[in-house]
């Protein structure tokens, strides 16, 4: 694989865990009015997506070592569409803290494996290279995600901000 498509593949699996978490919580008074809840309940949301997203690195890694890269990101980037489509279609808060939590889950997988994938096809200033990139895309995501939810929310609905 070449060093640009590492490059582009670290990124996006890197960058998905905080863009997810940043791009709704422009959208959260919203959420908070759609379900008549309280804000503790939907800022409880963020809670467990953190929550789903730390523990999950721990899981992710040692199973990409023994399954193979390749099968560990489908699998977690499915269970992270998953969590997005329940998160999308959520009837309630409840339903809602549920999808954030199995989002986390699927969205921990960049984290913890695109640097593997880096170290296991490449070394010196290669590798060096692709992982700052992959670091300036992981500072830029969170940074512009806000503002990209807030376009979302106000075109689309608070519901838009999982697709």
């Amino acid at each position: 694989m070449s060093a640009r498509r590492v490059s582009l593949l670290g990124a996006l699996l890197v960058a998905i865990g905080p863009i997810s978490m940043a791009l709704y919580t422009p959208a959260m008074p919203a959420i908070v009015e759609a379900f008549g809840s309280t804000e503790s309940a939907v800022k409880m949301t963020l809670v467990l997506y953190f929550g789903g997203f730390a523990c999950s690195q721990l899981v992710a890694g040692p199973l990409s070592d023994a399954l193979g890269r390749k099968p560990v990101i489908f699998l977690f980037m499915a269970i992270y569409l998953l969590g997005s489509l329940l998160a999308m279609l959520a009837p309630t808060v409840d339903t809602l803290m549920v999808a954030r939590f199995v989002q986390g889950v699927g969205a921990s997988v960049g984290v913890a494996i695109s640097r593997a994938v880096v170290r296991d096809l490449f070394t010196g200033d290669d590798s060096s290279r692709i992982m700052n990139l992959i670091g300036i895309i992981l500072a830029l995501g969170p940074a512009i995600s806000p503002t990209l939810g807030g376009l979302l929310m106000e075109a689309f609905g608070w519901r838009s901000t999982f697709v």
